[in-house]
């Protein structure tokens, strides 16, 4: 999860870079869903593992 931060973070310093504020707030919410995502997908993970 942290090495998904650091990448996120240096792909957000390239985008912002090239793109300004516009690609920052772009990218800051696919970065937000993916984090979502992932965390529903490792909730239900457990959830599946405590019911067994």
């Amino acid at each position: 999860m942290f090495s998904v931060l650091c990448i996120g973070m240096i792909i957000d310093g390239l985008i912002s870079s090239n793109f300004g504020e516009v690609g920052m707030g772009v990218f800051a919410l696919v970065v937000t869903v993916f984090a979502l995502l992932m965390v529903f997908t490792m909730l239900g993970m457990l959830f599946d593992f405590l019911k067994d």
